[in-house]
């Protein structure tokens, strides 16, 4: 199986995740190809970093939620405001957290692959991470 996926607009951003995901990212600019990636199957898991505008998150969210019901997609923000939350939850994102909070970043993941394997994924899938 793949190592897990990741998306990077910021260059410290992956060293700031990996300390929560572990290694083996894979780092994807644009919605496109994170797209074309998890086309490629295998993943359950999208993290959405705080550099992408929301706009954007939640349009890549709400594709490739309608296309794959399983895949778990998770918000990172720098601040957490309600109508921040509102749209991203009505996009199809399993949960928003703070940038940083990688306790609550890490029990997010745990929830979310634990809604994946209910969902028809595994638990053991890589991870995808857009940022």
């Amino acid at each position: 199986m793949r190592d897990d996926l990741a998306g990077e607009l910021s260059p410290n951003a992956a060293d700031t995740y990996r300390i929560t995901l572990g290694d083996g990212i894979e780092h994807h600019t644009t919605g496109p190809r994170l797209s074309r990636a998890l086309q490629e199957g295998g993943h359950q898991l999208v993290l959405i970093g705080p550099d992408v505008p929301l706009a954007e998150a939640c349009q890549l969210a709400q594709r490739e939620r309608m296309a794959r019901p399983e895949l778990g997609v998770i918000l990172i923000r720098q601040r957490l405001e309600v109508s921040a939350l509102s749209e991203a939850l009505r996009s199809g994102m399993r949960e928003v957290v703070q940038a940083g909070d990688h306790t609550a970043l890490s029990e997010a993941i745990a929830r979310s692959r634990t809604l994946s394997a209910h969902s028809g994924g595994t638990p053991e899938s890589p991870r995808a991470m857009a940022e």
